[in-house]
């Protein structure tokens, strides 16, 4: 029986998905203390999802989500949101923390470093 339950278990989930974790967490945390996150999207565009040592980053205002055909309509005020930034060949860690940290809320957009 102890096999079979061993046998079951599902594998050790990748870094990707423990710093995936780590955000989903904070922000659980920041919206219970009533601080506001900045990240409010994120697209993920990397062909080669487990991948997080070196992606490349970019983060622009969540306005420019409305054009997109079945996006929710962001009709806030957003003063300071950056236009368009981006980050290249970084941790998958440090562009989650680099869009965090931007003014504003943003869309984070993440891509194949090198590709």
């Amino acid at each position: 029986m102890r096999d079979a339950a061993k046998a079951e278990k599902p594998r050790r989930e990748p870094k990707l998905r423990f710093a995936l974790v780590q955000f989903v967490l904070r922000v659980a945390i920041e919206r219970a203390s009533g601080v506001p996150t900045v990240i409010w999207n994120i697209i993920d565009s990397r062909k080669r999802p487990y991948r997080w040592r070196q992606v490349n980053a970019v983060i622009e205002n969540i306005e420019h989500d409305n054009s997109v055909e079945g996006a929710d309509i962001f009709d806030e005020q957003n003063p300071g949101a950056p236009l368009y930034e981006e980050k290249n060949g970084v941790l998958l860690h440090e562009a989650i923390e680099w869009a965090e940290s931007a003014p504003g809320k943003v869309t984070l957009y993440l891509y194949d470093d090198g590709i």
